[in-house]
């Protein structure tokens, strides 16, 4: 329901505007978590009252990918990742993953909140290890990224971020 109403411009007593309803069925369509978005509107209780009812057919939104390959610089290397951009319903993402390799390991994760604590604010975590070993010598990245952003002016978005990485 909150991953629904945040995208609408309309409040429940607003006076009925069809372009703020046209672009709220566009921005639920945005998103890519429904197949279909089907906006109904009844007569309400009084004569100048109308009854919205958005009715949505969700989508799968989790992805698992499975690949591999060989490089002469990189030896062989496979790869696995889980990501979900719809998280429990709630419209958060998660994603993890992994690369195994003859010179490079790595092991990845993030979280993603575009509506931290149902404001406009978002809120980002990735963390990360990454092992390479190569003829001459060893490394190892170890680190972890926090960042929180804000929308303005509708469609427009900043954010400011913290890497922290050491390497060895």
């Amino acid at each position: 329901d909150k991953v629904i109403r945040r995208q609408l411009e309309l409040a429940e007593t607003d006076v009925y505007n069809g372009k703020l309803l046209q672009e709220a069925r566009a921005a639920l369509g945005r998103l890519g978590y429904f197949e279909s978005v089907d906006i109904k509107s009844s007569q309400g209780s009084a004569p100048e009252q109308l009854v919205l009812g958005i009715d949505v057919k969700e989508k799968p939104t989790g992805r698992l990918g499975i690949g591999g390959g060989f490089s002469t610089s990189g030896g062989a290397i496979g790869t696995v990742f889980v990501t979900e951009d719809n998280l429990f319903g709630l419209g958060k993402r998660i994603r993890i993953a992994a690369q195994i390799g003859t010179i490079n390991n790595s092991l990845n994760f993030r979280y993603d909140d575009p509506f931290f604590l149902d404001s406009e604010y978002s809120f980002s975590l990735a963390l990360f290890d990454q092992f390479s070993d190569f003829d001459d010598y060893s490394q190892e990245r170890l680190g972890a990224e926090i960042a929180f952003g804000r929308r303005f002016l509708k469609y427009n978005y900043v954010s400011l971020g913290y890497l922290f990485e050491e390497i060895t």
